[in-house]
Order: C-alpha cells, then sequence, then structure tokens
C-alpha cells in the first residue's frame, strides 16, 4: 500500500514539473512573440522614413551638377558613395523587417 502511494506522489511531482515546464516555455515563446512585434514596429518606421525618390533623385542632380561644371568628380563621387551608403541601409533594414516578420509569422 505504501509503495503505492510513493508512486502516486511521484506522479503527481512529475506531472507539476512538467506543467511548470510548459507554462516557462509558453511565457518564453510570447515574450519572443512581443520581441518580435516591436522591433517589427521599429523597422517599420525606419524605412518608412527613407525617401528613395529623393536619393534618386539627389543622384541625378549631382550628375547634372558634374556636367555644368559646378561640382568636381571627386566631390560626385563623395556624394555619390554617401547616397549608396544610405540606400544600403535601407536595403539592410528592409531585410532585416522581413526576417522579423518571417519570423513573427511563426507564431
Amino acid at each position: 500500500l505504501f509503495s503505492n502511494s510513493k508512486k502516486v506522489k511521484a506522479a503527481r511531482l512529475r506531472q507539476s514539473a512538467s506543467e511548470q515546464q510548459l507554462e516557462s516555455a509558453r511565457i518564453e515563446v510570447e515574450n519572443r512573440r512581443r520581441a518580435l512585434y516591436t522591433e517589427a514596429t521599429s523597422l517599420r518606421t525606419l524605412i518608412e522614413a527613407y525617401d528613395l525618390p529623393l536619393l534618386d533623385k539627389t543622384l541625378s542632380d549631382l550628375m547634372r551638377a558634374v556636367s555644368a561644371g559646378v561640382l568636381t568628380i571627386n566631390d560626385y563621387y563623395t556624394e555619390a558613395d554617401r547616397l549608396y551608403s544610405t540606400h544600403q541601409a535601407y536595403l539592410q533594414a528592409v531585410n532585416n523587417y522581413c526576417k522579423v516578420v518571417t519570423e513573427l509569422n511563426m507564431y
């Protein structure tokens, strides 16, 4: 009789431990989901702040300034490099946003 009650007690303890583990995993997943949502929102705001048409227009305006002799070719390349760096940062933000949204959709 005592052997059976020890088995029941051990089974209850295992069940309780399993339930606590499950709850811990659920909380961890929920926290990860919230963090991803916050990151996605932040990245979306960052992406919307970029003005790509303005970047493209500025690049063509720089080329016209070189053609008109207002800007040296060295200055053109310096400014163009800055514009391309900005465009690269935009593309990196879009890439990160897509990765975060993809992971978020798994939840």
